[in-house]
């Protein structure tokens, strides 16, 4: 305890401004350590603000990554809701409607080993939304995705809504490609 301990004198009921913990009692400096407490409360003081400053410098980078990462998180979104009955969960082609279709849905964790790395958002959204014939979403008679997402789309410009649907799976699709070992 030393000359710490002589200098700080305990005093039950008095008001606590500065407390130092030691031996599970509480201390309050004594009256004439007011230059203490000063230096102590301006050192925490500039310890916040100078957290607060990085915090606020920092917050331009956070946001931006967020709103990089937020079609990907509602692409997710879509995924599980449209297309993972048939392509799985993971996109590997294992959903659990995938056992009775006549041709097996396309493993999505490799459309980069097709069309490369970052995915052609305008080939594979023809895909998705039935530009592009695809033996297994079946015959025009079939609703495609585009026309399924032109029904959830109402209320919006249609079109616009479409295309942000179909963006943010394709967003998801590239967080989740993988290459494949040769052996």
């Amino acid at each position: 305890m030393g000359d710490r301990a002589a200098a700080v004198t305990r005093e039950p009921g008095a008001e606590a401004s500065l407390h130092a913990e030691h031996g599970g009692q509480r201390f309050r400096p004594r009256a004439g350590s007011n230059i203490l407490w000063l230096a102590m409360t301006w050192r925490v003081g500039s310890i916040l603000i100078k957290m607060a400053t990085i915090a606020v410098m920092l917050a331009p980078f956070a946001s931006r990554a967020s709103a990089q990462e937020q079609p990907a998180v509602d692409g997710h979104r879509y995924y599980t809701r449209y297309c993972a009955s048939c392509h799985g969960a993971a996109g590997d082609g294992h959903g659990p409607v995938a056992k009775v279709l006549a041709t097996p849905p396309a493993d999505l964790r490799l459309l980069a080993e097709r069309f490369g790395n970052p995915l052609p958002t305008a080939r594979i959204a023809r895909f998705i939304d039935g530009r592009d014939a695809v033996a297994a979403h079946g015959d025009r008679e079939m609703p495609v995705w585009g026309e399924r997402f032109y029904d959830v789309a109402a209320g919006r410009t249609r079109e616009a809504k479409i295309k942000e649907i179909i963006d943010d799976i394709i967003a998801w699709l590239g967080t989740i490609q993988t290459v494949r070992v040769s052996r």
